[in-house]
């Protein structure tokens, strides 16, 4: 159990303190702070009457804002060492975000002791970190619920891109299998044309270019008076290059064609061309 917590806590997670994201974030939670304080004055502050309480409510925002400007833009640049996307986890970002709620919330009380005029005593900063620390312990199972949230809708969604690429990726080599491939000389004179999965490979032989593929169950070999170059600015699909011969990528090993990969090595092993040999 307190393994597989481990585990979890250490699973990677976006590291986001990108400043044109960030300072916006932060105005706008200062804003709310100081709308949210005047309009239904929670905490008592009904009961507190003061000719400046107005501007008082507005610093609170303001005192806000400074606090997330500094946590949130200030220590990522001067601990930079910390804040690393490659070292950033999911316990790292539970951590931060509990430093920031204890930071805020202990500048803002420090702030409205200043402004209305309260004594700074043993007893008000022991009741302070005492309402500090059941305020940490209560957000902490907030944080946690947040961050693991926005952790499995990061996953889907990266899971939902790579769906969708994988089904791009088919129907793009659906589409190039299903194209013909035509080949022409360098004069232009001749031509030759099969289906793409066809081609088992290309190989140079002196000024021809001997394109070796299936025909009918079996296999056949055609040259054509062209150079390698000449054969690769005509295809269009994947390519793999050895010293001379041309592959179907499709068609080499890890590719899933593993019978058709070795119909192509048995019968590469009956040339004997000089020019050209397996990688």
């Amino acid at each position: 159990m307190i393994r597989k917590l481990i585990s979890s806590l250490q699973k990677p997670y976006p590291l986001n303190i990108d400043f044109n994201r960030v300072l916006p974030f932060i105005l706008a939670f200062g804003f709310f702070i100081s709308i949210f304080l005047i309009i239904f004055q929670p905490f008592g502050l009904n009961n507190y009457h003061s000719p400046d309480k107005t501007l008082q409510l507005i610093g609170m925002g303001f005192i806000v804002t400074i606090l997330l400007s500094v946590n949130l833009l200030a220590i990522p640049k001067i601990i930079s060492s910390v804040f690393s996307e490659d070292r950033w986890n999911i316990g790292r970002e539970i951590t931060w975000n509990i430093w920031l709620s204890v930071t805020t919330i202990l500048g803002s009380s420090f702030y409205w002791v200043l402004v209305t005029g309260q004594t700074v005593s043993a007893a008000y900063i022991y009741r302070a970190s005492l309402n500090s620390l059941v305020f940490t312990l209560f957000l902490t199972p907030i944080s946690v619920l947040c961050v693991m949230s926005n952790y499995i809708r990061s996953l889907k969604r990266k899971l939902e891109r790579a769906e969708e690429v994988t089904r791009n990726l088919q129907s793009s080599q659906t589409k190039s299998f299903t194209h013909p491939l035509e080949l022409l000389s360098e004069t232009g004179k001749e031509k030759l044309k099969m289906p793409v999965d066809k081609l088992l490979f290309i190989q140079s032989c002196d000024n021809y270019a001997n394109v070796v593929r299936q025909k009918n169950g079996s296999t056949t070999e055609k040259l054509l008076r062209s150079s390698l170059k000449n054969i690769e600015e005509q295809i269009t699909f994947t390519i793999c290059r050895a010293v001379s011969p041309i592959f179907h990528c499709e068609f080499v090993p890890g590719s899933g064609h593993n019978r058709q990969f070795q119909k192509l090595h048995s019968f590469f092993k009956k040339l004997s061309y000089p020019h050209s040999r397996l990688p």
